[in-house]
């Protein structure tokens, strides 16, 4: 956000609309945290352009797209079509490696864009490394400062940065792993597609995925009220599953001096409370597909 320019003080977080995402809401963060606001939103009635609107009136300076979290990807453009406005906005793709809107790759469409490139990602490195991306070069210039000491030569320092470099060995890497990035991600798409297939939306409810959009499918997540008997029933037939995210961000300790209490954010809370995510990676098998979803199927649980 620094590489914003020093002028940005405050920042708008519009995060994903989708009823799996555990954060659900608008937070506004000024600099250096002094403020921490969440906004309850029905999750299905979320307009980007309206509430990105209502951010920028609120006197919002930077606006952040998180709207790839598990990889599904939601309306994105509407951020982008608030004329005359002059904020940046910034999208968060950690989780939307390949993914596309309307045919456009995630991470091209805002005024910058972060990836994340931990080894869990569907572009991982073999160590914690990361990228920012954007056409305007002032910005990128400023970026470079800030990851390597506030500096672009020796010796010479503009501002003060911290040491985020990208080291070599995890470049080439990444070089590599990202000529089969697409080949992953369809992957990763026709496993989305049986398990949707395969399993009762009434009984586990999946995340929504657009027509416009080319999901990536991160994570495959739903939703079901018996989380911890489903969990134990397909641990018992060899199948491991995961939360993500068991705690939301109010709820954090870093958040306690806030004081938003527990019951505030019902909408959050209950999809923090039900959220479970299904193996899901490129490698997965046939034979593994049919075994998860018979475990599922067999498990009985309420929805």
């Amino acid at each position: 956000m620094r590489s914003c320019g020093p002028e940005h003080e405050q920042i708008a977080v519009v995060r994903h609309p989708s009823p799996q995402r555990p954060h659900l809401g608008i937070e506004v963060f000024e600099c250096g945290f002094d403020f921490f606001a969440c906004r309850q939103i029905d999750p299905l009635r979320l307009h980007p352009a309206k509430y990105a609107r209502e951010c920028i009136d609120d006197g919002a300076d930077v606006i952040i797209a998180g709207g790839q979290l598990f990889g599904p990807i939601f309306q994105k453009h509407k951020f982008f079509t608030i004329p005359n406005t002059g904020v940046p906005v910034v999208e968060d793709a950690a989780q939307a490696h390949g993914g596309r809107w309307r045919g456009q790759r995630v991470g091209s469409i805002g005024d910058a864009a972060t990836f994340s490139f931990y080894p869990g990602k569907n572009l991982g490195a073999f160590g914690d490394a990361g990228a920012v991306v954007s056409q305007d070069e002032d910005l990128m210039e400023h970026v470079r400062m800030l990851a390597n000491h506030g500096r672009l030569e020796k010796y010479t320092h503009k501002m003060e940065g911290v040491n985020s470099r990208l080291d070599g060995l995890q470049a080439a890497i990444l070089s590599v792993k990202l000529r089969y990035l697409d080949e992953w991600n369809n992957k990763r798409r026709s496993h989305a597609d049986f398990y949707l297939d395969s399993l009762s939306q009434n009984e586990f409810r999946p995340q929504s995925v657009n027509s416009n959009a080319e999901s990536v499918w991160h994570l495959f997540v739903l939703r079901v009220a018996e989380r911890e008997a489903l969990q134990k029933k397909l641990k018992d037939e060899g199948v491991a599953t995961g939360i993500h995210y068991p705690v939301p961000l109010h709820l954090q300790p870093a958040y306690q001096n806030r004081q938003i209490p527990l019951g505030s954010l019902p909408v959050t809370e209950a999809a923090a409370n039900q959220v479970v995510s299904l193996p899901m990676y490129a490698e997965l098998t046939e034979s593994q597909l049919e075994l998860i979803v018979n475990a599922m199927t067999m498990a009985n649980v309420s929805a």
